[in-house]
């Protein structure tokens, strides 16, 4: 192994040790679901997605939307679509889609 080699991965190596404990944290931090706010009905992407907190289709809420990712049986979860807020479950918008 030359010098060169030997300088490229110590300094690989030890941004790793820096980088795994660093997004440990983050992804436990982003696992408590239940402190994010609900998603505000007012906010572009609400409103671009014409998100409404009861939905007015009663096969479709966001309960058993493809998208919505919460335990069964809470009243609201996260969904990709609306970062950092919570989507209640009996909440719709317009890309809907039914669990595979």
């Amino acid at each position: 192994m030359t010098d060169q080699n030997r300088r490229q991965f110590l300094s690989t190596a030890g941004a790793a040790v820096v980088a795994i404990p660093a997004a440990s944290l983050i992804g436990s931090r982003l696992a408590f679901a239940s402190d994010l706010p609900m998603v505000d009905t007012a906010s572009a992407q609400a409103v671009a997605l014409q998100y409404v907190e009861m939905s007015a289709k009663a096969d479709q809420m966001c309960e058993n939307c493809a998208l919505y990712q919460a335990k069964e049986g809470t009243e609201a979860g996260m969904c990709p679509l609306f970062a950092g807020a919570q989507v209640g479950g009996k909440a719709w918008c317009s890309a809907w889609a039914p669990k595979g």
